[in-house]
């Protein structure tokens, strides 16, 4: 009878190691089966609302607009209306250039739904030599006339076949999250996508970056009674060195603030090609709080959004993939059963980097083997493949299952 040999080949970006089947430590709960930092602070992880809330779309979501004194509304109301009708020309009753322009954009972070123009404008300060000076403010155009009304047709077609889609029964998270998968599931990251800073880009062509991703997530979840407004800032993105420019959305749940970036949910924006071929949608940025999102980005100087402090409806917490202690049973049991339900990989998130520094090395040199070895026994296979990929500024780590066949 041929001798069944079973092997554990755990591959890492910096290195590997193959583990045999006489080499698997042993499974032993510590003595209290928990570890907790003596300060750890406390989190609100009760599950989501099921109070179903009416919702309908609202103009006081339009959140940089309502941070405006009367004067500057005003101003904003102006170029809106101009912008609106596609006026080649709008005159500002004002001659503080700087203030104009910071105003201008404030729009198009409320609009997302304005794709015929580009945010640009050309700038003439008019001084009258009797009363106020003004501006004339010519923004520059993409599309016009019967073009843009044709896109629009075909954008006004897309979105209300989604929404068509979202019962109005769902929660909130559930709403976002219905949103989030749409978005993802039909739009590619493409650096190069043709009007990639607006919703044309995911609405008509499927490919977009995170400009285009944000204010599609915020029209249609405005769309839906949910805020969402557009944030800007800098971003540390995988590999790139430093920060880069990034947009994402702010969005209301329950009652609460929490982040929530789409681009980040493509996994051939954040990981490497080993890794995106084995996954269709990443969820690292659903839902975060400021500390979280903290990690990797950054609001602009001058942008001001309110404090977002929970994590009750964040992806991990609601899926039971968050972790507040190191508990080796809990952990042993969420590595089980996702091998016995067949996922293709499991993701535990820590909550904070003292518990993840001690969860990693448990995991990688102890429990992943000890979950993995009754299917391969199971299977009668000679080896087995793991890959993970450690998030150490998430505090995150998901290990894949690659089941293959040996000789």
């Amino acid at each position: 009878m041929k001798k069944l040999v079973i092997s554990v080949l755990l591959i890492l970006i910096t290195g590997g190691a193959v583990w045999f089947l006489s080499d698997v430590p042993e499974f032993t709960p510590t003595e209290t089966g928990a570890f907790r930092p003596t300060e750890n602070p406390a989190y609100n992880t009760e599950p989501p609302s099921e109070n179903v809330v009416h919702r309908e779309p609202s103009a006081n979501f339009r959140f940089f607009y309502n941070q405006l004194n009367a004067d500057e509304q005003e101003i904003y109301r102006t170029l809106r209306d101009g912008l609106m009708n596609t006026e080649p020309s709008i005159q500002v009753m004002s001659d503080d250039l700087d203030v104009v322009a910071d105003i201008f954009e404030r729009i198009f972070w409320d609009y997302p739904e304005i794709f015929w123009a580009t945010g640009a404008a050309q700038t003439q300060l008019v001084t009258r030599l009797i009363g106020q000076s003004y501006i004339n403010f010519m923004p520059t155009y993409t599309h016009l006339g019967d073009e843009k009304n044709a896109i629009q047709v075909i954008i006004d077609a897309r979105v209300e076949a989604f929404l068509a889609t979202v019962d109005h029964g769902l929660s909130d998270f559930e709403v976002v999250l219905a949103v989030y998968e749409y978005i993802i599931s039909t739009t590619a990251y493409n650096l190069d996508a043709p009007h990639h800073q607006n919703i044309i880009s995911v609405f008509v062509h499927g490919e977009s970056v995170c400009a285009g991703l944000s204010k599609a997530a915020q029209l249609l979840l405005n769309q839906l009674g949910i805020f969402a407004t557009y944030v800007v800032g800098d971003a540390f993105i995988y590999g790139h060195d430093g920060p880069l420019p990034h947009a994402w959305n702010l969005v209301n749940v329950d009652g609460n603030y929490y982040h929530l970036d789409v681009t980040w949910g493509i996994p051939s924006f954040s990981e490497d090609s080993d890794i995106t071929d084995r996954i269709t949608i990443l969820y690292d940025y659903f839902l975060v709080n400021d500390s979280m999102v903290a990690a990797t980005h950054h609001l602009r100087h001058g942008v001001v959004i309110p404090p977002a402090t929970s994590i009750r409806n964040n992806f991990f917490v609601v899926n039971n993939m968050f972790h507040d202690t190191v508990d080796e049973t809990v952990l042993l049991n969420a590595l089980t059963a996702s091998i016995d339900a067949n996922q293709p990989s499991a993701t535990l998130k820590f909550a904070n980097q003292d518990l993840f520094q001690i969860a990693q090395p448990l995991l990688l040199e102890q429990l992943i083997f000890t979950a993995a070895e009754p299917r391969a026994r199971e299977l009668g296979l000679q080896r087995i493949h793991f890959r993970f990929r450690a998030k150490e500024n998430l505090n995150m780590m998901t290990i894949y299952w690659v089941w293959e066949f040996g000789n």
